[in-house]
């Protein structure tokens, strides 16, 4: 196998686990109105918030994997704001994830990439 078939193969792992992980959301949420309080498998606000948090200390680098890793906890984040559109306000303000997402993830400044490398 080649390094190009490799990086290819990992790029696709990448996209099938956090489509996976998206679909475990759904049922989970599907799942969770006839649970009881003790039996819930994670908390969705904390869950969202250590995204966020890895988003911020994470140095995101142009390339595909960089990107596939992006798009993954975006898509993640978004499917749980979907089940539970009481935490955009709370995620978006609490824990600054557009302004991470916008500064410093898309579009980063010079001075902010110079800080990362």
């Amino acid at each position: 196998m080649c390094i190009r078939d490799r990086e290819d193969t990992d790029l696709i792992k990448c996209g099938e686990f956090f489509q996976l992980l998206c679909q475990l959301i759904d049922i989970y949420y599907k799942e969770k109105e006839g649970m009881k309080e003790k039996d819930k498998i994670f908390d969705s606000v904390e869950l969202v918030r250590k995204i966020v948090r890895a988003l911020k200390g994470y140095f995101f680098s142009e390339g595909q994997y960089m990107e596939m890793l992006l798009i993954g906890f975006i898509a993640t984040i978004k499917r749980i704001l979907n089940h539970e559109p009481s935490l955009k306000t709370a995620v978006s303000l609490e824990e600054g994830l557009l302004e991470e997402l916008f500064a410093n993830c898309l579009f980063p400044s010079k001075s902010n990439f110079a800080k990362q490398k």
